[in-house]
């Protein structure tokens, strides 16, 4: 599972850091907590305070991803909001992890003692919104006019659960291929495009530049690895005209027919076509080093991806291009694992400070900012900013990511989403690893993930 925190570098969370029991753990710990009805949101704070002058010492606790010391981002945030009102102090804590930090906000919530400010993201941005811990910010949005215009579309819709906005935007990233441009001049096959709306380069030209590309005798591979986690694998269920949910959020459609057609062709990718290395074949080599040590010719990976390949990659040209289109186009994936905004506990006792912070927080400057360190800001504006600067820096074709935003969909929210995306990607592994059958997996997934849907 890959987040960001810091300046874009993935936080790796071991699959031991999500084991069983602590996923049984963190979810009773969450089920202690009361659901809250809307009329109670209502009458408790759920509408906007009024647009009076911040409270003098008032202390702002805002929880964010990453490692101690806090990103150093995060910290001039503190400081500089403080600087600009005086009267309000804020707390960064930042913590690695994913089951932990939820665990540590859980409690805190339920010890009346709620953070003020925390980022989240698609693993865990369901799961406060569904139990109704979250604020309802459109108050907020309409008191003070607001644009959500001035955000990417998509980083909004992220930011959302059943069309009531539960967060404010803070960073954008969405998927891509990244390819050895060497590998495919060696091996005679035309680049892929980075236009979205290029004709061509369909799953089957994939399929045969990958074919092409696979030289097993010279330990050459036309794919790293197929990821099987929900958000890397998204892109192919859409492209195959699949919906992972219904349009309200409480069905499981991967037993689709759609859905079962990309399983079987990720599948074939891996048992048909032999398009990534076995274990062993790379001596050793695995993960993201299979693409940066030259033994794979492409990589599935986010926007954020580039400034660790940028370090890592010695000694071979490389590029960018769009994900292959399907019967229903071509798509990228945002949210789940990719992008994070800002939620305010609708129980802080400091609802008109923590919006000013959570305000700040999306707004120009620390969205420049941010962007400048690495990542791409959720503004439009920090979004040109990304664009200008990684011109002229590899790869060529980077201003893809953003090209592709009006293809880029958020992976949609659920209540449960790190024991989702386990079941997820563990039945999805087994049909690439060649140990289930497609149709049958559609199924188990309906019936295994639809009972996640809800909080519990």
């Amino acid at each position: 599972m890959e987040l960001r925190g810091g300046r874009g570098a993935p936080l790796a969370i071991p699959r031991s850091s999500r084991s069983r029991r602590e996923l049984v753990a963190h979810a009773g710990a969450l089920a202690s907590l009361p659901l809250i009805s809307a009329c109670a949101l209502g009458a408790s704070g759920g509408a906007a305070a009024p647009p009076a002058g911040l409270k003098t010492g008032a202390v702002l606790t805002n929880m964010v991803w990453g490692g101690t010391p806090p990103d150093p981002d995060r910290v001039f945030a503190g400081q500089r909001f403080t600087e600009l009102n005086p009267g309000v102090k804020v707390d960064v804590v930042s913590m690695t992890g994913n089951a932990e930090f939820d665990a540590k906000v859980v409690a805190m919530i339920a010890g009346g003692t709620p953070p003020d400010v925390i980022q989240v993201g698609g693993r865990n941005f369901g799961m406060y919104a569904a139990r109704g811990v979250a604020l309802d910010l459109a108050p907020y949005v309409r008191r003070d006019r607001d644009n959500l215009d001035d955000f990417l579309p998509v980083t909004v819709e992220f930011s959302k659960w059943q069309d009531k906005l539960f967060s404010l935007p803070n960073d954008f990233n969405c998927l891509g291929i990244y390819y050895n441009l060497e590998h495919f001049e060696a091996a005679g096959v035309r680049p892929p495009p980075a236009d979205w709306k290029a004709p061509g380069w369909t799953w089957q030209d994939f399929v045969d530049a990958g074919l092409r590309l696979t030289r097993r005798d010279s330990m050459r591979f036309g794919l790293a690895a197929i990821p099987s986690a929900l958000t890397n694998s998204a892109p192919w269920v859409w492209a195959a005209g699949g919906e992972i949910l219904s349009k309200d959020g409480t069905k499981v459609l991967l037993d689709q027919a759609p859905a079962v057609e990309a399983f079987q062709f990720l599948q074939d990718l891996r048992q048909k076509h032999r398009l990534i290395p076995e274990i062993g074949e790379t001596g050793g080599v695995t993960g993201n080093n299979i693409f940066f040590n030259g033994f794979a010719a492409m990589n599935i990976a986010g926007a954020a991806f580039t400034a660790m390949a940028r370090r890592m990659i010695q000694g071979f040209r490389w590029n960018v291009c769009a994900f292959p289109a399907g019967r229903a186009g071509r798509f990228s994936a945002t949210g789940g694992t990719q992008g994070s905004s800002w939620l305010i506990p609708a129980a802080t006792a400091s609802k008109n400070e923590a919006w000013a912070f959570t305000r700040f927080l999306s707004g120009e400057e620390m969205q420049q900012r941010i962007t400048k360190s690495g990542l791409i800001g959720a503004r439009k504006s920090a979004a040109a900013t990304a664009r200008q600067l990684n011109g002229g820096q590899p790869p060529p074709d980077w201003g893809m990511f953003l090209d592709g935003v009006p293809l880029t969909r958020a992976v949609p929210h659920v209540a449960r989403w790190l024991d989702f995306d386990t079941v997820y990607g563990t039945e999805v592994g087994k049909v690439i690893a060649g140990q289930a059958a497609p149709r049958e997996t559609g199924a188990r997934l309906k019936e295994q993930l639809e009972p996640l849907l809800v909080a519990s």
